[in-house]
């Protein structure tokens, strides 16, 4: 059976109605992202770091710790430091999970330990394999609807190993 042509109006109508449908179904807010960073940091040593997400609707982000160092400790930021700038840096320890970053700009503190030399000396190959870097967990929210991102992930490497280390 030959095909009815349909009469380019209804198509332009048809055509209308769906892009209408579409945008009334369209979101309004886009989930963020949690960033994933690398740092090298040297053993004893301490660092500042933003854990501020991207949002592609411009909202403010706020950070939550989701999972802890192995072997460095987090900090939230001190309130002379968030505020003035001046040190001390670190306030409380992050001790559990999820906790929620409150510095500006979602900051906090890593403390990197000191590197124990004794049991290298004594041949623990699991120390000497586990100093060469550490890492935590965040997620970032917009509290506007976009809802928690996926886990970023914040590595840490001693400046002396080198290594190179990419994101998954």
């Amino acid at each position: 059976a030959p095909m009815k042509q349909i009469d380019p109006r209804k198509w332009k109508s048809l055509i209308f109605l769906l892009s209408l449908i579409y945008s009334c179904r369209r979101v309004t807010s886009h989930n963020p992202l949690a960033l994933h960073h690398l740092y090298d940091i040297a053993e004893g040593e301490e660092i500042v770091v933003s854990l501020r997400g991207h949002d592609l609707d411009g909202d403010k982000t706020t950070a939550t710790v989701t999972k802890l160092p192995t072997k460095g400790t987090l900090y939230q930021l001190s309130y002379v430091f968030d505020k003035h700038g001046y040190d001390p840096k670190t306030g409380t320890p992050i001790t559990t999970v999820p906790t929620l970053v409150t510095g500006q700009n979602s900051r906090l503190v890593y403390h990197r330990p000191d590197f124990d030399y004794t049991s290298y000396i004594l041949g623990d190959n699991e120390i000497s394999k586990r100093r060469d870097s550490d890492e935590f967990e965040y997620t970032v929210n917009d509290n506007r609807g976009g809802g928690e991102s996926l886990p970023g992930k914040i590595t840490f490497v001693s400046n002396k190993t080198r290594r190179l280390v990419s994101s998954e």
